[in-house]
């Protein structure tokens, strides 16, 4: 398995993964007329193709793909900047693992990828943020993030909390 920078051809891919990823941690707790788009694999290719040939900024941010034998299993996005008045100078947008491939180290290798640009661009802390409710969200204090603020926001007029996780030295995770 390699970590790479994505192409513009893996994006049928990373979507596929993103709705999946969706639809595992969040169809539990998420209202549904915000959850069914996001698990619809087909609006989420024209999504993800839209960000990629539209708003994605290679100078501020960066996506990798974890592939093994041509088969995209995951990825990561990381941008530059802060989120929650943390201090951060990078934040941890988006690690989704295809599901039948979790548990097998590619989301870590995943975050040591985007922690090794994030340290190249603006070295510093480093911020992610979760859903309260994804059960998934546990792996990120087995990895020594900090749960350091909660948020809420409203979606479809229901309160939805998201816990933001900081590493202080995101070396750690390397």
């Amino acid at each position: 398995m390699i970590i790479r920078p994505h192409r513009r051809d893996d994006a049928d891919r990373i979507a596929e993964i993103l709705a999946a990823g969706w639809q595992q941690s969040y169809s539990h707790f998420m209202p549904a007329p915000f959850l069914l788009p996001r698990i619809d694999p087909a609006r989420r290719k024209i999504e993800i193709a839209e960000w990629l040939d539209d708003d994605f900024n290679p100078a501020a941010e960066a996506l990798f793909v974890a592939e093994d034998g041509g088969n995209i299993l995951g990825f990561i996005h990381m941008e530059l900047g802060d989120k929650g008045e943390l201090g951060a100078t990078g934040i941890v947008n988006l690690l989704y693992v295809d599901p039948p491939a979790q548990q097998r180290g590619i989301g870590r290798r995943l975050l040591a990828a985007g922690v090794r640009w994030h340290q190249e661009q603006a070295p510093g802390p480093l911020v992610l943020s979760a859903f309260v409710n994804n059960p998934s969200r546990f792996a990120y204090d087995a990895l020594g993030g900090v749960e350091a603020k909660r948020v809420v926001s409203q979606v479809h007029d229901e309160p939805i909390e998201s816990a933001l996780y900081l590493w202080a030295d995101p070396g750690v995770l390397l």
